[in-house]
């Protein structure tokens, strides 16, 4: 039987058509103003050269204990929660807590930065431990006859192209299998990541308000469509 589905990561993204920060020491001062119950405490702040590759992000902010970041990039913002402190939480338990975070960048980032954002997405990571084997656990649930019953490792993916509130987007269920790093032959837990991502071919100019309200109906979905995904379910009832 299961013992355990815990949260280790959710992660915002906007991307956005190229844009430039040109006083970033002076936008990092607003952006702390207005999200000082998250960067408190003399929080972490990294501002790239002019020169450094469009991948690395202009500015990027961490609270004390690298529980939030925020990551400004030349197309893409990116709002972190990991969960550097080994409370294993739920999602549930953790999500109203990230929502009001992300309502404080989300506003900020759009009053002074004003990008055109023209896509979202919302990432959940997840850590099932489900008390024995998951290479064979999702060798028995997906395929017929457990064909792989001595797999080192698996990786399972699951795309759905769907429609969430106001947004057509694609939702995927990864699964990856784990083994314990002090003894290979344990494979007891299983990495669980769940991406709602608006669609490529649809180029949108999302407002605050209508940012907000994607990340409101990617959470309600992931917590009220997916019964049919093992471990998903919250009833945890497979057995060794």
């Amino acid at each position: 039987m299961a013992k355990s589905l815990i949260l280790r990561s959710l992660q915002s993204v906007l991307f956005t058509t190229a844009y430039q920060i040109e006083n970033k020491l002076g936008f990092s001062s607003e952006f702390l103003k207005h999200t000082q119950k998250i960067f408190t405490n003399d929080p972490n702040i990294i501002t790239a050269p002019k020169n450094a590759p469009p991948q690395v992000p202009m500015i990027e902010i961490k609270s004390p204990n690298q529980a939030y970041i925020a990551q400004f990039s030349n197309n893409r913002i990116a709002f972190h929660f990991q969960d550097t402190q080994n409370m294993n939480a739920s999602l549930e338990n953790i999500f109203p807590h990230f929502l009001d975070a992300l309502q404080q960048e989300t506003q900020c980032t759009m009053e002074f930065l004003n990008p055109r954002v023209v896509r979202l997405g919302f990432i959940v990571a997840r850590i099932a431990d489900i008390g024995y084997s998951t290479n064979r656990f999702l060798s028995e649930e997906f395929m017929k006859n457990n064909p792989f019953p001595d797999a080192h490792e698996m990786n399972l993916g699951i795309l759905y192209k769907v429609r969430i509130g106001e947004n057509n987007v694609n939702r995927w269920v990864r699964y990856r299998t784990l083994r314990a790093q002090n003894d290979p032959n344990i494979d007891y837990a299983m990495a669980i990541e769940i991406d709602i991502n608006t669609l490529a071919e649809e180029m949108n100019d999302f407002s605050a308000s209508h940012i907000m309200a994607f990340y409101k109906s990617a959470y309600e979905n992931i917590t009220t469509d997916l019964d049919n995904y093992p471990l998903l379910n919250n009833r945890f009832d497979s057995e060794q």
